[in-house]
């Protein structure tokens, strides 16, 4: 009996209900995560080419992420004993952390080249102001050629520029100026070249937080408990339908003990009715012979034998 108890109680420690709203929420965070790591790409593009000027869809795409990664954290919705998903878990994480490292980059990079943007065509202009004639075309090309980088100018023929420039000699007003412009020129194409390195690595399928295969993993993993827990159930349904059946056997059986019971005690008392009255028939005949005795010996004859004797 206490070994059937406790094999009922594994049976049903093990069959234990599948959250359904906890593996929901688990793959809605990672569709989440998912889908904030392509729109950090499109954010990360549009800031590059300058299609977008603030950071505040990045910002939100990173804390959403953060947030899912807390959640799956927090609720613990990783505890599966299974080495495929642990393994894709940590492989998530290190892309992750790869992403933040990148993406940080990319904002101090594209910080410093949004600046020097800015301050390279008023640095110019104020040279051009103060520049003699000779100089002044040498420093229109250099802004037309940096502020076209992007529309194919070659870097190389603007660094020779600007190795020109900063070998030739200039009034002491003038040169201050010029060094600051020929600075964030070479800021421009520096980070311009380190961003233009940066944004394929960003964007790059290696670079994705995950592929399918964590999900894949994940809902493996929950088919495999599923299916675990299923048989369990199964098992335990049949513990009670064999509970059920022998609870069945007893009742029928307990009843045909108790009919036989009942027909035992009804003969019993059948018996003991008729031994009672065979007993008292017995001593109603012991007292007649005794009567009959005792007659008998008072009778002349009975006793005129008795002393002839």
């Amino acid at each position: 009996m206490f070994a059937s108890t406790v094999f009922l109680i594994f049976l049903f420690v093990n069959a234990r209900a599948i959250n359904p709203f906890k593996n929901q929420r688990t793959l809605e965070d990672l569709n989440e995560i998912s889908t904030m790591d392509s729109q950090i790409d499109e954010q990360v593009v549009k800031l590059r080419y300058r299609l977008q000027n603030n950071y505040d869809g990045l910002v939100v795409a990173e804390n959403e992420i953060r947030l899912c990664q807390d959640d799956l954290k927090t609720n613990r919705l990783f505890l599966h004993e299974d080495e495929r998903i642990d393994r894709a878990v940590r492989q998530w994480e290190q892309a992750l952390t790869r992403k933040e490292e990148l993406i940080e980059r990319f904002k101090s990079h594209n910080a410093i080249l949004k600046n020097s943007m800015y301050y390279f065509p008023v640095t110019i202009d104020e040279a051009v102001r103060l520049a003699p004639s000779e100089l002044k075309d040498n420093l229109q090309t250099l802004l037309r050629d940096i502020l076209t980088v992007h529309a194919g100018t070659d870097s190389h023929a603007v660094a020779s520029e600007i190795e020109k420039l900063e070998s030739a000699s200039y009034p002491p007003e003038l040169r201050k100026i010029v060094g600051h412009a020929l600075q964030h020129a070479k800021y421009i194409l520096e980070y311009n070249k380190e961003l233009d390195t940066l944004i394929p690595k960003i964007t790059a399928k290696e670079s994705h937080l995950f592929d399918e295969e964590l999900i894949s993993a994940y809902e493996q993993s929950f088919d495999h408990t599923l299916k675990v827990a299923n048989y369990y159930r199964f098992l335990l349904f049949l513990s009670a339908l064999w509970l059920l059946s022998y609870a069945v056997y007893s009742f029928f059986r307990l009843k045909e003990n108790s009919r036989r019971l009942y027909t035992d005690i009804i003969e019993r008392r059948v018996l003991e009715a008729r031994n009672e009255r065979l007993t008292k028939l017995y001593k109603a005949l012991s007292e007649v012979n005794q009567v009959l005795c005792e007659w008998t010996m008072s009778l002349p004859c009975f006793r005129w034998c008795a002393e002839c004797r």
